[in-house]
């Protein structure tokens, strides 16, 4: 039984919009998985990371253990409650530092496994920075009063870009390597250690793209290792097996095998249950695989099919916390005179991007006054981090008109990112807008109705700039692939780039406000990195955007069509957002067409000139 990327959803209820839901997370899981624990058969309980961070729940548990180390962690008390056997390490379990991964280990009564992740000690040697792997026991009992014992090698292992991406926050104390690489060291160090079987609880998806050169999903790569039987993967969120995820060779969507073995990728937020059933024949003293059977279990509609509830022990073990997390939420932070919503940030300019970005430039005015930087042209980039594609139909903020509160600006701002002013030149400024103008798809002129974005992208690949006016071109190629390879080195999209209506020169100087998860590369993003950093805020974004909105209450605003597209004759372009977002339409060159079976609006924009922008 597998679980992955539950990112901080414990109990039914949508702490960003305040409401219960159908999701209820690990409290849903437990039911399912309780009764998924048959008497006399041996099973195994493990998650796949990204478990400490993500809802407004998860930063209340930081924040009292922040100010009081001695707090449980009760992310941790509801994984230990439901008797998990191990997990591994995502990504965002570092989001708050090192030390704060190092008390969740102390505190679970189960392995956080991480073979490709070390400490360095005080000689600058590297040590595993909790466990790598770990072999667990279970027993067969053959009817004969006697029983053979099953033992079952686990390793763990996080994206190598780990330590990159989150550098700002663990510094130069952790490193993380290829997970390729380091499962090929383990599996065979697990074998002669006596495992019969081998299981990677791996934080990665499945590359099916041609063009996966530094991509962080090697599910694949995993897969053909020898002496690695069964693996459950994570990261991506998108749910393996499933017949919408993407094919390529050796993968097998419909049955869940990656090369011929078992493969689970429980999708996110508590969504699925993954299970792996092995069939297992003796081999004297040994086990050999002899077959398999991989699935998912919808949590949401086998409770509701089965007349079942979600654990009351999970929701009694977390009731104070909940409480404290729904006080927090709830704090008046001022008033918007003006809807703020994402259903188009990726397509035309809107509220919700201007806000975000008005926030962090606040930020650095304020904390570059008196210094040689406080002349500078400060600019600022913010991605859409909710605008849908892979986070569903449901994946928007929408905030109405009327009272705003602590978890609208988390609604916006989901991740604890600080900000960060780094100097860049206008050469370095086209070559981020040329790797964000990647996310569309290549327009042909005269064409109807074509896809807009490219779906291989996230939303969060994508960002927004203010203080500059600019326009891209889509009928020319795009740069950049996903994983930020210059594939086109002499393609432009980017047109028209102007500061204070003058064209922006390749040597001139701009401060620029973007987010740490930039400055360690995220998204494939390379200007940051090799940008000087100027200023790194201690708040993170969301709570820089809360005391924006309460200084600037009640928030009234006129959107600056400063972005848009360069007109394509006879060209339009088709892509989705929220079904809510049909209320405002149509306005100029947008327009709704249809409801999808996916809960998704489809809507069209014109490419001709006529939209905003």
């Amino acid at each position: 039984m597998a679980t992955s990327d539950v990112h901080g959803n414990l109990l039914p209820h949508d702490y960003f919009h305040d409401h219960e839901t159908e999701k209820s997370g690990l409290a849903g899981l437990a039911t399912l998985i309780e009764q998924a624990r048959l008497p006399g058969v041996p099973c195994l309980l493990v998650d796949n990371g990204d478990f400490l961070q993500g809802t407004p729940l998860a930063e209340v548990v930081h924040d009292r253990l922040r100010a009081n180390p001695a707090t449980d962690n009760a992310i941790i008390s509801a994984m230990n409650a439901m008797g998990y056997d191990a997990a591994s390490l995502g990504n965002h379990e570092f989001d708050w530092g090192l030390d704060y991964v190092l008390d969740a280990a102390k505190q679970a009564r189960f392995p956080l496994l991480a073979a490709n992740a070390f400490r360095k000690d005080g000689a600058g040697r590297a040590r595993v920075l909790t466990e790598g792997s770990k072999i667990v026991t279970r027993r067969f009992d053959m009817g004969d009063g006697n029983g053979i014992d099953l033992r079952i090698g686990l390793l763990g292992l996080t994206p190598f870009q780990t330590a990159q991406w989150d550098a700002r926050q663990v510094g130069e104390a952790v490193t993380t390597t290829d997970m390729v690489v380091a499962a090929r060291r383990v599996v065979p160090q697990l074998r002669e250690a006596g495992a019969d079987i081998v299981i990677a609880l791996a934080h990665t998806g499945v590359e099916t793209a041609a063009d996966a050169t530094g991509d962080e999903n090697v599910g694949a790569a995993l897969a053909r290792l020898d002496g690695l039987d069964a693996l459950v993967l994570g990261h991506t969120h998108v749910p393996f097996p499933d017949p919408a995820h993407p094919t390529a060779p050796g993968i097998c969507p419909r049955f869940g095998t990656i090369h011929g073995k078992p493969a689970v990728n429980p999708g996110a937020e508590g969504t699925y249950l993954g299970l792996i059933d092995l069939a297992l024949a003796p081999r004297g003293n040994r086990w050999e695989i002899v077959g398999h059977d991989t699935r998912l279990v919808p949590v949401a509609e086998t409770l509701s099919r089965e007349g079942l509830e979600p654990s009351r022990e999970i929701a009694e073990l977390l009731d104070q916390t909940h409480r404290k997390t729904l006080a927090h939420i709830r704090r008046p932070i001022g008033r918007s005179e003006v809807p703020i919503n994402t259903f188009f940030s990726r397509v035309v300019p809107d509220a919700a991007m201007q806000l975000v970005n008005a926030a962090q430039a606040r930020t650095l005015a304020e904390a570059l006054a008196g210094t040689d930087h406080a002349d500078r042209p400060i600019l600022s980039a913010a991605s859409p981090f909710k605008s849908g594609g892979r986070g569903g139909s449901g994946d928007f903020v929408n905030i109405p008109p009327g009272p705003l509160a602590l978890r609208h600006a988390a609604d916006l701002y989901p991740y604890p990112n600080r900000i960060c002013a780094i100097e860049i030149t206008g050469r370095q400024l086209r070559n981020w807008l040329e790797r964000s103008a990647s996310v569309f798809a290549r327009i042909e002129p005269g064409r109807r109705k074509q896809s807009l974005l490219d779906t291989r992208f996230p939303s969060y690949f994508y960002d927004v700039f203010a203080g500059i006016d600019y326009q891209f071109d889509l009928s020319q190629p795009a740069r950049f692939s996903p994983f930020g390879n210059c594939i086109a080195p002499k393609a432009c999209r980017l047109r028209n780039l102007r500061h204070a209506g003058r064209p922006v020169a390749d040597d001139q100087r701009f401060v620029l406000a973007t987010n740490s998860y930039r400055l360690g590369g995220g998204g494939y993003f390379d200007e940051p990195a090799r940008a000087p950093l100027l200023f790194e805020s201690t708040a993170t974004a969301s709570q820089i955007i809360a005391a924006y909105f309460s200084e600037n209450s009640p928030l009234t605003l006129h959107v600056t069509p400063n972005w848009g597209f360069a007109a394509i004759p006879g060209a339009s372009a088709t892509f989705t957002t929220a079904a809510p977002a049909a209320s405002s339409l149509p306005r100029p060159g947008l327009r709704a067409l249809k409801h999808d079976d996916q809960g998704f609006l489809l809507c069209e924009i014109e490419l001709d000139g006529t939209a905003p922008g």
